[in-house]
């Protein structure tokens, strides 16, 4: 599989370079990516889809907002931090030591891990970082979301942080 991060390696991406960061997500695997630059892109023309916090505030939304209190202790919030996660192997970001915008992501750690142990044949690592509800795009999946940032600003230093921390827990 062609490598489509192949721009994001393991130095820190200016602001720039990851809101032009591209790639053909035909290669990515299972669908679950569409680029920075993509997520941008779309948030900047207006995203008309379903967000978290769009979801959230239907009867389905509440049953389910009412099982992630019951399985993991904690409740999403349409106005909150959130956890996300994301399982990733050098083929499908790993060496961006970070959650890049237009990522497939879950709120669940353990769903992460068991993606990465069925659908990554090999060494993988689970990536954290925190997105908003209103963030999170569902496409009619409540239990998988595409982040799409605010903005490209609020983006940047979540990357900036996410990145110095994995650097920093790897020893670089």
């Amino acid at each position: 599989m062609q490598n489509v991060y192949a721009h994001a390696t393991t130095e820190q991406l200016t602001l720039e370079a990851l809101r032009n960061l591209d790639f053909d997500s035909r290669f990515v695997q299972y669908r679950y990516s569409v680029s920075p630059k993509e997520a941008f892109d779309e948030r900047e023309t207006g995203l008309e889809v379903d967000t978290l916090a769009d979801y959230l505030q239907t009867a389905q939304g509440q049953v389910t907002a009412q099982y992630f209190l019951v399985s993991s202790g904690k409740q999403p919030s349409r106005l909150g931090k959130l956890r996300i996660y994301r399982a990733l192997d050098q083929d499908s970001g790993e060496d961006a030591l970070a959650i890049l915008p237009g990522a497939c992501v879950t709120l669940s750690k353990q769903s992460a891990f068991d993606y990465g142990q069925t659908y990554l044949p090999g060494k993988f690592s689970v990536f954290s970082s925190w997105a908003y509800a209103d963030e999170l795009v569902t496409y009619g999946n409540p239990d998988e979301f595409f982040y799409y940032p605010r903005s490209l600003e609020s983006a940047y230093e979540r990357y900036v942080a996410d990145f110095e921390r994995e650097t920093q827990r790897r020893g670089r």
